[in-house]
C-alpha cells in the first residue's frame, strides 16, 4: 500500500490543503493520504487546540472519503518532529510505502527542520507547486492558515469564508475560534 504522508498544523484547514491533498491522490498515485495535524509545533507556534484543529481536518478532508484519513499518530506517538514521527510509523507501521507530502514552499526552511538530511533519506518526497515561484503551469494558490485567523481578528469573516471549506467555516464560528 502507499500512503502519502501530509503533515501540518491544519489551523485552520484550508481549501489550499485541499488542493494538496487532490494533487498527490492524482500525481502521487497513493492508495490513501494521512492528513497528520502536529501535536506541539516544532517551531513553537501557538495553535488551536489539538482537538478543534483535528476535528475541522475531518470536516474539510471528508469529501475524500476514505482515501485520505485524519490521524492522530503525533500525539499518540508523542512526537514533536516529523523524523520522528515517520521514524515511529515505520516501527509499529512497515507494511506501508511511505512518501512525504510537502509543499515546495517548504524548500527555503529544510535547514531549520529537525535532523532534515536523514529525513530526506528516510522516504520519497513530493514536492507540490506551491505559490508564485512554482511552476507556471501548475501550482496550488498561495492560501495560508495565518491569512484565514487573520481575518477573523479583523472582523472580516466573509474574507475567511471564502478560502475555507463549509463546514470548516461552521466549526469555527459556532465554536468561536480564531475571535480573540
Amino acid at each position: 500500500m502507499r500512503v502519502g504522508l501530509f503533515g501540518g498544523s491544519f489551523d485552520p484547514p484550508h481549501l489550499g490543503h485541499i488542493m494538496v491533498a487532490a494533487y498527490a491522490l492524482s500525481v502521487g498515485q497513493f492508495d490513501e493520504v494521512w492528513v497528520l495535524p502536529c501535536w506541539h509545533h516544532a517551531f513553537g507556534k501557538e495553535m488551536e487546540a489539538f482537538g478543534h484543529r483535528v476535528e475541522m481536518a475531518q470536516l474539510a478532508f471528508g469529501i475524500f472519503g476514505g482515501r485520505v484519513r485524519v490521524c492522530e499518530y503525533e500525539r499518540d506517538f508523542k512526537t514533536r518532529h516529523t523524523v520522528d514521527l515517520v521514524q515511529r510509523l515505520r516501527e509499529t507501521m512497515p507494511a506501508p510505502e511511505y512518501t512525504l507530502i510537502l509543499g515546495s514552499d517548504n524548500q527555503q526552511e529544510t535547514q531549520r527542520w529537525h535532523r532534515w538530511e536523514e529525513l530526506s533519506r528516510m522516504l520519497p518526497i513530493l514536492w507540490v507547486p506551491r505559490g508564485s515561484e512554482a511552476d507556471p503551469s501548475f501550482f496550488i494558490a498561495g492560501v495560508s492558515s495565518t491569512q484565514v485567523r487573520q481575518a477573523f481578528r479583523d472582523g472580516k469573516p466573509e474574507v475567511a469564508q471564502s478560502l475555507l471549506p463549509p463546514a470548516v467555516f461552521k466549526h469555527i464560528q459556532d465554536n468561536t475560534l480564531y475571535q480573540d
